[in-house]
């Protein structure tokens, strides 16, 4: 199914996909995002199907670095991409890839971007897990805050329920 969301296309596989196929509570967040991109450098980390990097890549950014562990999830972000022309896939790059560890690249090589979007899957699924995935969210943040560039933004998510917002700015 391909949808529009802002004047960005999107391609939704529902066969494939996790949850609904495309994470419309982002909906708000994405657009406000978009808002500030334009002329921008962006990373999307754990960018799924590049919904942030791409309608930053729409809105106007100058350079969109998408990765994300799922290859599925990469491949489909290509496509979502060229589903908005040649001057918005030119502009995006996915890399499928381990987050925590290519973030650690990025920061050792001292690469920063404008505005950086941290959007990793549930790491806190039940009780039992939340020592553990709050770790994660820990670290993966810690990684991307060197990341920003002087002036820049984080924009940091949790789609872990368990996860209250002020948990989630404590990390």
């Amino acid at each position: 199914l391909k949808i529009f969301e802002d004047g960005v296309r999107y391609e939704v596989d529902f066969a494939k996909s996790h949850k609904t196929g495309f994470f419309c509570d982002q909906r708000e967040n994405r657009s406000r995002f978009a808002a500030l991109a334009n002329g921008k450098r962006i990373l999307d980390v754990c960018s799924y199907t590049g919904g942030f990097g791409i309608s930053a890549a729409v809105a106007g950014a100058e350079d969109v670095l998408a990765i994300d562990l799922d290859e599925n999830a990469i491949a489909q972000g290509k496509r979502n991409a060229n589903l908005n022309g040649t001057q918005v896939s030119k502009k995006v790059r996915f890399v499928h890839t381990d987050a925590f560890s290519y973030l650690r690249t990025l920061g050792r090589n001292r690469h920063q971007f404008d505005l950086v979007v941290v959007d990793p899957p549930k790491f806190v699924p039940n009780r039992r897990s939340w020592d553990e995935g709050m770790a994660r969210y820990h670290d993966l943040n810690k990684l991307a805050i060197p990341l920003v560039a002087p002036g820049g933004m984080l924009v940091s998510c949790s789609c872990s329920g368990l996860v209250a917002a002020i948990d989630l700015q404590e990390i």
